[in-house]
């Protein structure tokens, strides 16, 4: 069994890891630093396996978070995707930002 110190450190531990690797989303940002990165790579024209491979996610996850990034910028494609400036998706709080 563990004792209260312990697990006092073992809380601290946690939560310190928890924080440290939990998504977060940039001031005035749509998407969390990890749809950002995902998105990225599926606009570059990477396999959703590549990109898990690449951040090291299952290709499920890699689906869960493009399905947010799509919902979240109002696109239905990854050559939306491609299209849309994550600068300026980041500026208009999420509003679609395909290109004419």
């Amino acid at each position: 069994m563990c004792s209260r110190s312990s697990a006092r450190r073992s809380g601290r531990s946690a939560r310190g890891e928890l924080g440290r690797v939990a998504s977060r989303r940039r001031a005035g940002s749509p998407l969390t630093d990890t749809e950002r990165r995902v998105a990225e790579l599926a606009g570059a024209g990477q396999t959703n396996r590549e990109i898990a491979d690449a951040l090291f996610m299952s290709v499920h996850t890699v689906e869960a978070h493009l399905t947010r990034i799509f919902r979240t910028l109002g696109i239905q494609s990854r050559t939306a995707l491609a299209r849309a400036d994550l600068d300026a998706a980041s500026a208009s709080d999420g509003a679609d930002t395909r290109r004419s």
